[in-house]
């Protein structure tokens, strides 16, 4: 599904860049990723959150 103008405005602004700092903490303090635990970032947009998702949690080993 592709997005509007004010929707990717929206999605790709300074607000939601620090909205996913925050979630990103509450994920950590709630216990973070499993052993052996995968992420998947779905609909992400500029990259951003998948950015922080691997600066806080590294690489995979492999990737779809």
């Amino acid at each position: 599904m592709l997005m509007n103008g004010a929707e990717t405005a929206v999605v790709n602004s300074p607000p939601r860049r620090w909205l996913q700092h925050g979630e990103l903490q509450l994920m950590t303090k709630l216990g973070g990723l499993p052993p052996g635990g995968r992420v998947l970032e779905v609909g992400c947009g500029a990259g951003y959150g998948s950015q922080l998702i691997m600066e806080c949690f590294g690489r995979p080993e492999s990737t779809l």
